[in-house]
């Protein structure tokens, strides 16, 4: 997600476009934005250029970063972690965490098979590792 660019997100129909060589198994993925999320990315300001990272710097910072410069790795593991700590849960890293939590909330709204469908899970035992019944 990280690499996202401005180009790849698709405001008027609410999708996401993820290219072959970012998607983990190497094909394109078109990816529904919810309403809620669609609402909050029309509210955000266009960047100036359609490459520009869509997770990006709003400042410069201290150190090099500027302005546009698109997030690392690192400011999104400091953000997780903060959260983590705030909600006293430990041993969950980055990835499997969002990819468990949107599964287990989507469960409230939406059938086993269509957040199946949703989330690109390819495997039927790669969507039961997030989206177990015990996983509260």
């Amino acid at each position: 997600m990280r690499s996202l660019t401005e180009n790849q997100i698709d405001r008027q129909r609410g999708f996401l476009i993820i290219t072959g060589q970012q998607a983990k198994e190497k094909r394109a993925k078109i990816i529904s934005l919810t309403v809620e999320d669609l609402e909050i990315v029309r509210a955000l300001p266009l960047a100036f250029s359609p490459d520009m990272p869509f997770f990006r710097h709003e400042r410069n910072i201290k150190g090099g970063t500027k302005t546009g410069d698109g997030l690392g790795h690192n400011s999104i593991y400091r953000a997780w972690r903060r959260a983590c700590d705030r909600l006293g849960v430990q041993g969950v890293s980055l990835y499997p965490g969002t990819k468990h939590s949107t599964a287990m909330g989507l469960r409230e709204v939406l059938s086993p098979e269509q957040i199946r469908d949703i989330s690109g899970h390819s495997t039927k035992s790669a969507f039961e590792r997030y989206c177990r019944a015990d996983g509260e």
